[in-house]
């Protein structure tokens, strides 16, 4: 018997699943954190600049991305370990200061916007308006029983709102964009080493460099994109997004297979792959966020009682969303589904990420890398027609 060694081994096995605990906390918090600075930003943010905004936020995102690891592992050999720590709980810390300092909005329903606002009075007030005005049609004979307008205000329960967001195939399309978008970069993720490490023989450092070139991108171009989007609308740049970058990823595929010898690893290869995981990582600013943005805007409320979605500069309506919903401005209650439908897209983003690394992998032990590229490829193609279709301008 060794009680020293079974001690160790004991507190190994401890310090292990604290370990784990920690990193299910870690994807709670950081799911909730996700969850509410986009709900809140939709909240503070009007439907006019919510592309612009997004991209902004997703520029921020993609350079936490990039970065982070890199001041982690620099901090990590030069000061040591909780020197590297104290970064993220100072940030973390002064993320709290931050949130506990913002002032909140008035409690209104999400993407609810004071009607003086948006729809200005057809005539000026004088001397001879009265002082209380009803605020429902004046047509409206006296004495018209309201018992059924106040039936209809009733706020739904949490489970209709998923049955009525998933009946609206508006909210079906932003979804599935979601799931395919991280899909795609998850499958690349689990594969693109050891394919890379296979035909041209990299290490780590060209690797990550590939990652680099896929992820740079994302970050100079997200302002942009948004602002595109704010100028034509959701439809045309993200069917153009997901069209373009069906035949990139077919052709990510065809260095180092051998139906194509002119792309071999001693000749074309290199140069065709580095450029054409430029060009995935170019076009996918135009798809990234298009979920989020076609969901949160499906759903934005405008007084008293008609819904629209707004995405352009245009003043008048684009679409109107939802019958039950034109009927009962506050069909979701008093504070809206922000936070309902950002919780949708987090969780479609995560079945993703199961998906991408499930199918990527298991394609390729099967029928090799580029027959999963060219099922990746017909994957995108096929998901640029419902966008093209169904995701209004």
């Amino acid at each position: 018997m060794h009680p020293e060694r079974d001690h160790v081994a004991n507190m190994s096995e401890f310090l292990v699943w604290g370990l784990f605990v920690g990193r299910i906390l870690q994807g709670i918090a950081g799911s909730a954190t996700w969850i509410v600075g986009f709900a809140t930003m939709v909240d503070n943010v009007g439907m006019d600049n919510i592309g612009k905004t997004m991209g902004l936020s997703m520029s921020f995102v993609m350079a936490g991305i990039i970065f982070g690891p890199v001041i982690a592992g620099s901090l990590l050999e030069l000061v040591g370990y909780w020197a590297a720590w104290s970064v993220p709980l100072i940030v973390i810390f002064l993320d709290i200061v931050a949130r506990l300092l913002m002032i909140e909005g008035k409690n209104q329903p999400d993407g609810y916007h004071d009607s003086a606002q948006n729809h200005p009075a057809d005539t000026p007030a004088n001397e001879e308006t009265p002082l209380l005005q009803s605020s429902e049609n004046s047509n409206e004979a006296p004495g018209t029983d309201a018992q059924p307008k106040a039936a209809a205000e009733e706020p739904v329960s949490s489970r209709n709102f998923y049955v009525t967001a998933l009946s609206d195939i508006r909210v079906v399309v932003g979804l599935s964009s979601v799931i395919c978008a991280s899909s795609v970069v998850a499958g690349f993720n689990a594969t693109l080493p050891l394919h890379l490490s296979r035909i041209f023989n990299w290490g780590s450092l060209p690797v990550g460099m590939m990652f680099l070139a896929m992820q740079i991108p994302s970050m100079f171009l997200g302002a942009p994109v948004g602002w595109l989007r704010d100028r034509v609308g959701l439809k045309n740049p993200t069917a153009i997004g997901w069209a373009l970058q069906a035949p990139l990823l077919w052709l990510m595929g065809v260095p180092g297979d051998s139906h194509f010898p002119w792309a071999g690893a001693d000749n074309n290869g290199q140069a065709i792959f580095v450029s054409a995981i430029t060009g995935v990582g170019i076009v996918y600013t135009l798809i990234r966020g298009a979920g989020v943005v076609q969901m949160t805007s499906t759903w934005t409320k405008t007084p008293p009682g008609t819904v629209f979605l707004h995405i352009t500069n245009d003043p008048l309506p684009l679409v109107a969303v939802n019958e039950m919903q034109t009927k009962n401005p506050k069909i979701f209650g008093e504070h809206g589904g922000n936070s309902r439908i950002s919780s949708m897209t987090e969780v479609a983003f995560s079945l993703g990420l199961i998906i991408g690394p499930i199918l990527a992998g298991s394609l390729t032990e099967l029928v090799g890398y580029y027959y999963m590229n060219f099922v990746f490829c017909e994957y995108t193609f096929v998901k640029s027609l419902p966008a093209s279709l169904l995701i209004p301008l």
